[in-house]
């Protein structure tokens, strides 16, 4: 899992969440990725 702050700015509106990548690892290869997010409640105001 790696962890990382993701900003950006949309019109007049900005964020700036906490999110994480999770791998998963078949093989030694990634096979899927999934990404969370510390406040999916903020995100989704913020690309609405």
């Amino acid at each position: 899992m790696s962890f990382h702050t993701a900003r950006g700015d949309r019109g007049d509106r900005g964020i700036e969440i906490r999110e994480g990548l999770f791998f998963t690892i078949v093989g030694h290869k990634i096979t899927d990725i999934d990404q969370c997010t510390a406040d999916i409640d903020e995100e989704d105001a913020f690309w609405s």
